[in-house]
């Protein structure tokens, strides 16, 4: 990762050239998507927003004469490469002028909140724009029911769970997002400031504003009905997702402080993701008040 890192920030020409091939290979392989993003972030992160910007104009031109060329869509392929690398040029550059993690998630959070809260407000059912996953869902639950649910109970359980895919898709977003700003600041890390990253995840904190927009929206969520409550509920989903990387930052803060192997490390995370994922949302969002990492420093 360390020879990638270091021939992408060579010059102008090899950072295209890795950017255009990995979202070429992303049809075929979608998670390699994260690479040209996280590709994007660096040269920003390294280079600046200029850079970053021309960058991702060119690779845009290239995708856009790659995809008339293999795909048979140049502008539907040069448009797909920008929706991809543009939230990721933007984290990076908040983190590259504020220096801070939370911050630049945080601001992932706002813009994947606000494309949802645009689909509300210009389409009347955002449920519907999900009625082909639904009937593929509903027609693959009912080739193999569960013993416990029939037919109408499949129909209304898929249905119900349609009003939130918005939120959900927006929440797998943030992930991306997230992952690739991620493996962008690893990269710079390694090249210029070895450990620099690991300090910066591991003192991850929400900040205050966030915590209270959280609180909000779940009040909103429980007290009211209708579309609003919908849409705090999908709103509830991407900042979950945020809380939730921020719990593990604390947990994992704590296995270094009781010296556990990354292995148990790993494990633990997994169990609670496995078992009780709203526990990391809740110890992450408790730490924006309470500091928890304090705790471990007095101990």
């Amino acid at each position: 990762m360390r020879t990638l890192a270091s021939y992408i920030l060579t010059g102008r020409i090899q950072a295209v050239g890795i950017i255009s091939a990995a979202l070429g290979l992303s049809l075929i392989l979608p998670p390699i998507g994260l690479l040209s993003s996280a590709a994007v972030a660096l040269v920003t992160l390294r280079l600046g927003a200029s850079e970053g910007l021309l960058v991702i104009g060119i690779s845009m031109l290239l995708s856009a004469f790659l995809g008339g060329w293999y795909v048979g869509g140049a502008v539907g392929f040069a448009v797909y490469g920008g929706f991809v690398w543009l939230p990721s040029w933007l984290v990076a550059l908040v983190l590259r002028s504020r220096v801070d993690l939370a911050l630049a998630l945080e601001s992932a959070v706002v813009l994947a909140s606000l494309a949802v809260i645009g689909i509300y407000l210009s389409i009347d059912n955002p449920a519907g724009l999900w009625s082909a996953s639904v009937e593929f869902m509903t027609q693959r639950l009912l080739e193999n029911p569960p013993p416990e649910l029939n037919a109408e109970q499949i129909r209304r359980q898929v249905d119900l769970s349609a009003h939130y895919w918005t939120g959900t898709a927006a929440a797998v977003a943030l992930l991306g997002v997230g992952f690739s700003l991620f493996v962008a600041r690893a990269w710079q890390a390694q090249l210029f400031n070895p450990g620099g990253f690991m300090q910066e995840y591991l003192a991850l904190r929400a900040h205050r504003p966030m915590g209270y927009a959280m609180l909000a929206l779940l009040l909103t969520a429980a007290t009211l009905d209708g579309q609003i409550a919908e849409l705090a509920r999908n709103l509830l989903l991407i900042g979950g997702v945020f809380y939730m990387v921020a719990g593990v930052s604390v947990l994992n803060s704590l296995g270094q402080r009781f010296a556990l192997h990354w292995r148990w490390q790993v494990l633990i995370m997994f169990g609670i993701l496995a078992v009780m994922p709203p526990l990391l949302v809740l110890v992450g969002w408790v730490d924006t008040w309470l500091d928890i990492r304090r705790w471990r420093r007095a101990v």
